[in-house]
């Protein structure tokens, strides 16, 4: 790189998670959502290795030159779903790129995430494009009702629960 550094993004930010030892500090030099598709789609056409990718965006706060916040963990899950020389973005960064193809990949549950996250996947020339199933699972319940109450018995006269 020459010129001065890039200022280091702060506010809503893109992040980009990769498996490579060492990489997370080249990707935040990249302060938007397209940018960040673009190095990760140029990343992956030129690796010879199978990288697994993920882009999520949201608030992030700076201290000291590290960047802390949910955003952080959401980027790092998508990433974990996907597989090698699979680029996943969360619909926080796919709704804010424009010019780029998308495949739905619907709504899923990543590990710790509380609520279902829409994932899709990058499609480009050059990258491959069939990949096995997500590693998370479909937000659908499937054929189970919701239970309407997680408790389980009846209630007495003072509002207890008593086992059955």
């Amino acid at each position: 790189m020459s010129g001065p550094p890039a200022a280091e993004p702060s506010g809503i930010v893109t992040f980009l998670f990769t498996d490579i030892e060492g990489s997370t500090r080249r990707w935040e030099a990249f302060a938007s959502p397209r940018s960040a598709v673009d190095a990760a789609v140029a990343a992956q056409r030129a690796l010879e290795l199978p990288v697994r990718m993920g882009l999520a965006t949201g608030e992030a706060e700076l201290r000291d030159g590290d960047y802390f916040g949910a955003v952080l963990n959401r980027a790092a899950r998508v990433m974990a779903a996907g597989h090698g020389e699979q680029i996943l973005l969360a619909d926080s960064t796919a709704g804010l790129v424009s010019g780029v193809d998308l495949v739905d990949l619907g709504p899923r549950r990543l590990r710790d995430v509380q609520t279902p996250v829409q994932v899709f996947q990058v499609k480009a020339d050059g990258l491959r494009a069939d990949f096995p199933s997500l590693r998370a699972l479909d937000a659908s319940s499937g054929n189970l009702r919701p239970a309407p109450t997680s408790l389980i018995g009846r209630e007495s006269e003072a509002g207890e629960c008593k086992p059955r």
